[in-house]
């Protein structure tokens, strides 16, 4: 009996012993997780927590923390999915909930934002995030007074404020005309966070609208060699340069980011630039290229069809056009190539094909 009973002390403390380093051992992953994506280094911390989460797939903080660096990196499809996948195993998980208002915020969904603010409100009614995330919702709503209003009580605010709110607060006073004040705004920002590379660049975009190149040439050296760079900061920079007439330095930097990010918006944003400097031949071949790798990259074909249209190659464009629809029929890109291939067949006195394709869809 009392054998019987030392064995079954040493299986529980052999199992708790195991259960014990196992958690130790998640922990421990998952804080060099966060060190990787703290350091930038986005690849590396996403290896680290998929791996964790092959292991432990109802791990949420290790799913959470997947969550922020696929948005790091700007995959917002994969980022949502974390975080709604958080909600499903803890729907309290406030964190998730607030990452997901603030994606529907940046996409302009405020009532789908709004459900989920509602409810952290009911969770936590002194969240630190609500204030400014009510504001943003004003703000899409088009109650501009709200938003400021919001904006600038986070702005004021000791605790409240932060980089997000500077942001923010300089876009209100923008949107009020107010881009003098929005830019002092932006520079008092920078000064307190002189390695935000979004304070950065919205200073850059506010001067140029301004005119005002002063200290523009800095901050963009500052950007081009920030570890915090993004592919759309890239893609912004590309773009200040273009229009600066700087189609090399365009050119390099979206080619850069291609290489680093592999993101669509630095191919599509290369492609459009090379096709309005009429470089029709260079724009033909990436866009190939691109869609070598990635065959249903509809938007991306789209643009290939219209810059064949451009060449007066109807054909060319006819082709690319039918590809989408066999594949996308009914989504927004199979309409809209229905749509695009129908004006060029009119254009080619095919009516009679024209209506078909029309009728096809309808």
């Amino acid at each position: 009996m009392i054998t019987a009973i030392r064995f079954t002390i040493r299986f529980i403390a052999c199992f708790l012993f195991l259960a014990l380093a196992s958690c130790s051992s998640m922990e421990d992953d998952l804080n060099d997780g966060i060190e990787l994506l703290s350091n930038h280094q986005y690849k590396q911390a996403a290896d680290k927590f998929n791996t964790l989460l092959q292991d432990y797939p109802d791990y949420t903080e290790a799913r959470y923390w997947s969550g922020q660096t696929y948005s790091k990196i700007e995959n917002w499809e994969k980022a949502y999915e974390q975080f709604y996948n958080v909600l499903e195993l803890e729907p309290e998980h406030i964190n998730s909930r607030i990452r997901l208002a603030e994606i529907y915020t940046d996409y302009e969904l405020p009532d789908e934002a709004i459900e989920h603010l509602d409810i952290i409100e009911k969770l936590e009614p002194d969240n630190k995030s609500l204030k400014l995330l009510r504001g943003k919702v004003h703000f899409l709503k088009g109650r501009i007074d709200e938003a400021f209003s919001a904006a600038k009580t986070v702005y004021d605010s000791e605790q409240l404020k932060s980089p997000e709110s500077t942001l923010f607060f300089a876009k209100v006073l923008e949107k009020q005309d107010k881009l003098n004040e929005s830019i002092e705004i932006l520079q008092t920002g920078l000064n307190d966070n002189p390695s935000n590379i979004d304070i950065m660049m919205r200073l850059i975009e506010s001067r140029n609208i301004q005119h005002n190149d002063h200290d523009v040439s800095e901050l963009l050296e500052r950007v081009k060699t920030s570890p915090a760079l993004r592919a759309s900061h890239s893609v912004k920079l590309a773009q200040y340069y273009y229009y600066h007439d700087q189609y090399q330095q365009s050119e390099t930097i979206l080619r850069e980011a291609i290489d680093k990010f592999n993101q669509m918006d630095t191919k599509l944003t290369l492609i459009e630039l090379l096709t309005e400097r009429e470089d029709f031949t260079s724009a033909i071949d990436q866009a190939k290229v691109y869609l070598q790798q990635v065959p249903r990259a509809h938007e991306l074909r789209l643009m290939l069809a219209d810059i064949y249209q451009q060449t007066d190659n109807p054909e060319a464009a006819e082709k690319e056009y039918n590809k989408i629809i066999d594949i996308a029929k009914y989504d927004k890109y199979g309409i809209e190539a229905h749509i695009k291939l129908a004006d060029l067949l009119i254009a080619e006195n095919k009516r009679q094909r024209a209506e078909d394709l029309i009728d096809n869809v309808i």
